[in-house]
């Protein structure tokens, strides 16, 4: 799941030409929650330390703030800055 997020994620950053301090924000959110969520999820059950499972919200946060980010980009984000698929104009020949 957390997989197909990261491409997701990844193509529309490219996509909606988020820069700058949204652009850290969004992919440093959102590597720190992809990669802490299951390693703090595999931390409590090899070691059997329930306080290491707290801080699962934390990572889910984490995730959830770059979605919020990015949607928010997407929302307010004008037409013409798009350069995903699809967005192209038809060339004058």
């Amino acid at each position: 799941m957390l997989s197909i997020l990261a491409v997701v994620m990844g193509s529309q950053v490219d996509a909606l030409n988020v820069a700058g301090r949204v652009r850290r924000a969004t992919t440093g959110l959102y590597l720190v929650g992809q990669w802490m969520l299951p390693l703090a999820v595999w931390g409590v059950s090899a070691t059997g330390i329930a306080a290491i499972g707290m801080s699962t919200l934390l990572w889910g946060l984490c995730l959830v703030a770059s979605m919020l980010l990015m949607a928010h980009q997407a929302w307010t984000v004008d037409r013409r800055e798009r350069t995903g698929p699809g967005t192209a104009t038809a060339a004058a020949d």
